[in-house]
């Protein structure tokens, strides 16, 4: 668990740097300081190229050290680039504040009034977060001249991944050689899902509510990164009292490598009919399953799926059509396109915590009970490191429970 830490962090740390670099006040600011044009391209053509690796990486990390060190070591440089556009960040709001000063809105109304309130709060509150929280060290030129030293170091990553064999955009059906440690079940891990009520309340109203289709079963996708929580929050919804109460047959699936038909299908029909040890093919699997779900209102879940192959779909949705009015197929992905070619109504695409639902799911894991009343200091020392999660719950999670057993402050 603790090597998929690293991996998660990362994921998170490339989309906060990417929504940096395209940020319109930091391309301006970057404009306006006539700094090297190229610079903020060039950062993002190498960030694209490790980060089509990071999956394969993060498979890899567990049987090869040298893979490991790799991923601690672009760990540390990432860090780094994330400090440093910070920096610039703040440089960048800064001077969008003073260019406000100088350009303040009209007040010709009480509506403009209001306006002019709400511009002077919106300013005092960006000064707070500009001028307090992330002040700037160092100089233009500076800036200018770590921002190279950063790309450099990257291309020395890009170059190192190619002697790792480290492959682009595989992650797990590339990596089938490596033992599958996932195999999540439907049961629910956490007692209290933190960060994700409305999600939940969102993927429910799915379930429940009419949904035209044609003579299709609703496919649900839930999609986000690796570690936001897709499959928790899909078990929480498998198990509550309102979906039990609604579906008169329920399985769930974890695909996670190779998409088997046969032993997809033969796990949805050892869920809803009993063990089938008889049957040892996928026409006689199908029919068999077919015969169970026909007339019946059905919820089945596929959780962590890879393939995009709308032919192997096609094969394995055949039994379903026979289902009750209201059956549901809800997956979990990494994939937009996977949800597409399943035929997903509209994704729900999962974001990162807030930092209150992170902390306290890292308390709940960090400390005995969820209780950090007695222990200030490690409070001031977990919440820095919640920060560094990028509300990726997974990566909360894990460290949380890394130094569940170490209360020593050093």
């Amino acid at each position: 668990m603790a090597e998929m830490v690293v991996g998660a962090l990362l994921s998170a740390s490339f989309d906060v740097l990417f929504d940096r670099l395209a940020s319109p006040e930091f391309i301006s600011f970057f404009s306006k300081q006539k700094f090297d044009d190229g610079l903020i391209g060039n950062m993002k053509t190498k960030l694209l190229a490790l980060q089509v690796v990071l999956d394969d990486a993060e498979d890899k990390q567990i049987t090869n050290p040298a893979v490991k060190a790799w991923l601690d070591e672009l760990q540390h440089v990432v860090y780094q680039a994330d400090d440093l556009l910070d920096e610039i960040a703040t440089k960048a709001l800064r001077h969008k504040l003073e260019a406000d000063d100088h350009h303040p809105p009209q007040t010709q109304s009480s509506t403009s009034i209001v306006r002019r309130f709400l511009h002077l709060m919106k300013q005092f509150l960006l000064r707070i977060n500009c001028f307090v929280s992330t002040p700037a060290y160092h100089s233009d030129n500076a800036i200018e001249s770590m921002m190279k030293k950063v790309i450099s170091k990257l291309d020395e990553f890009i170059n190192q991944k190619n002697s790792l064999h480290l492959m682009e955009n595989v992650g797990r059906q590339g990596t089938s050689h490596l033992p599958n440690n996932r195999e999540e079940t439907s049961l629910v891990n956490e007692s209290q899902i933190y960060g994700r009520n409305k999600d939940k309340e969102d993927i429910m109203k799915l379930l429940t509510d009419d949904i035209a289709t044609g003579n299709q079963i609703p496919v649900i996708s839930i999609v986000g990164m690796g570690g936001l929580g897709k499959t928790t929050l899909a078990q929480h919804i498998y198990n509550d009292t309102e979906v039990k109460d609604k579906f008169h047959l329920k399985a769930w699936v974890c695909v996670s490598d190779a998409f088997d038909s046969y032993k997809i299908t033969k796990k949805i029909l050892d869920d809803v009919n009993g063990t089938n040890k008889d049957i040892d093919n996928l026409d006689q699997l199908q029919i068999k399953l077919k015969e169970s779900l026909t007339g019946k209102k059905f919820l089945i879940v596929l959780d962590d799926v890879w393939n995009d192959d709308y032919n192997v779909w096609d094969r394995l949705r055949k039994p379903f059509i026979g289902g009750a009015q209201g059956s549901r197929i809800m997956i979990t992905t990494r994939s937009e396109k996977v949800a597409s070619v399943m035929g997903a109504i509209p994704s729900h695409h999962l974001e990162p915590l807030l930092v209150d639902d992170s902390w306290s799911l890292f308390a709940r894991h960090a400390f005995v009970n969820g209780d950090h009343r007695p222990n200030s200091e490690l409070v001031k020392i977990g919440r820095e490191i919640v920060k560094k999660c990028g509300g990726l719950p997974l990566a909360v999670k894990s460290l949380g429970g890394l130094l569940r057993s170490n209360q020593d402050i050093e």
